[in-house]
């Protein structure tokens, strides 16, 4: 749980800072998280995009165990409730850019996977959901 919790921090480092700060990225993603942050960060530079606030976790909790890999459990998947109402996506000139009827509620379900010594967010998809 640790390990999400720290994954969430890093991606509102990297929202604030328009995804020019990603240099915690690479300890806390790996496989297609990586990419895919890598990726979201691209994307707020080229639009000049940043975010104000941050994402708040209301709830996380593990979803499911994986199976143990040599006795020991390497894959955890945790979902969380996230909410957003307090964040907001702006311009380089501090217009809001966030859609109308942008949910604010996210339920996100992640997996979390012990890498080279420690837990990174392996993969993930979050969906607008009242939780």
């Amino acid at each position: 749980m640790d390990a999400y919790k720290r994954y969430r921090a890093v991606i509102d480092t990297l929202t604030r800072s328009g995804g020019a700060d990603v240099r915690d990225v690479p300890a806390v993603t790996t496989g297609l998280e990586l990419v895919a942050t890598n990726n979201q960060a691209d994307t707020y530079k080229g639009r000049k995009i940043h975010s104000i606030g941050s994402t708040q976790v209301v709830w996380a909790r593990p979803s499911k165990i994986g199976p143990p890999t040599d006795g020991v459990v390497v894959t955890v998947s945790v979902q969380a409730c996230l909410d957003t109402s307090k964040t907001q996506a702006v311009d380089a000139a501090g217009k809001n850019v966030r859609p109308p009827g942008t949910p604010t509620r996210w339920l996100d379900n992640r997996e979390v996977k012990f890498v080279d010594g420690s837990w990174k967010v392996a993969n993930g998809r979050s969906q607008g959901a009242k939780c």
